[in-house]
């Protein structure tokens, strides 16, 4: 059995699951298995300040990094190295150093409601490019991106397993077409909003908005509005945008489920009973290296995906849209009007996501880039000058 100690914690969040959790339960009997964190880092003093403790490695063959490693604060008020110590321990000691990225996050904008942390990040990427013996990406944009980095990368598309997913019970009497994501699609969203609403005024349907805050909108919103005065820069341009959704989906009629955890996720997006699920995504840097993961959910609920007409989305999603209102509200407006086309489209999803995109199909690549980089040969490997360069 060979180990890959991820540098996570043991409560996965979506990333987590789909980037470690999900692809190593079905690589452990492929001799394959991951170790995490745990809940806490143990730490030990030394000659250079705090290091993982030795205990950490035992008995791993490498180590798994996700896509973000923030410094953490130490009781003295100090950041600890975190990424450039594992590193140096693994290098030393002739452990594999693997970096899986779900999303190209030097492209953040500053309206991200991860950017500080994300940008603080950065640096720490760069140290574990440096001496990374692979790289695992989700999309051959991403992989073009890190290419200039000299390491090697293999595309591993998200993916999802059936196993985990029941399809909707089809039993709302009237059209159902939703969005799910975080707050991190906030400007997606109001993107395709104007459409959501025109169409509204053309035709009956429910709109159901999943996740983008954790508490009722209205709790969220109260909160917002009494931080202004205290917020600046980013910071305060996330919560105007977030107010001025809030107001308009108050114009519309709509119900919001707040974010819910992993586990639950799997349960309560079925349970929606979209017969539409949207996926807007302006076309910026960032988002040009995303995935379809949501669109691979959304088939695994038997709910229709209209995306938009982007890279995520153009070469997998069977009907893509130009982001702009009037292409939105006509594909949207035809489709709940034809319900008999919308289940051949959907048909046509479901086999393209159930025969290339479940954890099933593609877990012998996994294996593949698992033991390529476990293989590779570390002696190779240059001692990491301080202007960064790479291999």
């Amino acid at each position: 059995m060979k180990r890959l100690l991820a540098m996570i914690g043991e409560c996965s969040n979506g990333v987590d699951y789909v980037r470690f959790n999900q692809p190593f339960r079905h690589l452990h009997a492929m001799g394959y298995e991951l170790v995490t964190l745990g809940e806490r880092l143990t730490l030990e003093a030394g000659p250079r300040g705090y290091r993982p403790s030795e205990a950490l490695f035992e008995g791993v063959d490498g180590v798994i990094f996700p896509q973000m490693i923030v410094s953490p604060t130490l009781e003295d008020g100090s950041t600890l190295d975190l990424a450039g110590a594992v590193c140096e321990h693994a290098t030393a000691n002739g452990l594999t150093i693997i970096y899986s990225a779900d999303d190209y996050l030097p492209g953040i904008e500053a309206h991200n409601p991860g950017f500080e942390k994300i940008n603080e990040s950065i640096g720490n990427i760069r140290k574990i490019l440096d001496h990374a013996d692979a790289a695992f990406v989700t999309t051959p944009v991403l992989r073009d991106a890190l290419s200039s980095s000299g390491v090697a990368t293999h595309v591993l598309p998200n993916a999802v397993d059936p196993q985990r997913w029941n399809a909707r019970k089809r039993q709302s009497p009237n059209p159902r077409i939703g969005w799910a994501g975080s707050s991190s699609h906030m400007e997606d969203l109001l993107m395709v909003f104007p459409a959501i609403q025109e169409l509204q005024t053309r035709i009956e349907f429910v709109f159901v908005l999943f996740g983008l805050v954790e508490r009722p909108l209205d709790v969220e919103l109260a909160e917002a509005k009494a931080l202004m005065p205290s917020l600046h820069g980013s910071r305060r341009e996330r919560a105007e945008m977030f107010i001025e959704l809030a107001h308009r989906l108050g114009e519309i009629e709509y119900a919001h489920v707040p974010f819910v955890d992993i586990d639950t996720y799997f349960e309560v997006l079925p349970e929606l009973d979209l017969d539409i699920g949207i996926c807007p995504l302006l076309d910026t840097e960032f988002n040009r290296h995303k995935s379809a993961l949501k669109f691979y959910e959304y088939a695994m609920c038997d709910t229709l995906t209209v995306a938009s007409a982007v890279p995520a989305y153009q070469d997998e999603v069977s009907i893509t849209v130009p982001n702009h209102s009037h292409d939105w509200v006509s594909t949207l407006e035809a489709l709940v009007r034809l319900p008999n086309e919308r289940d051949r489209e959907l048909a046509q999803q479901r086999r393209f996501v159930l025969e290339e995109r479940t954890i099933q199909s593609i877990r012998h690549d996994w294996a593949d880039a698992l033991e390529a980089a476990l293989q590779a040969d570390r002696r190779e490997i240059p001692v990491t000058q301080e202007n960064g360069g790479n291999r």
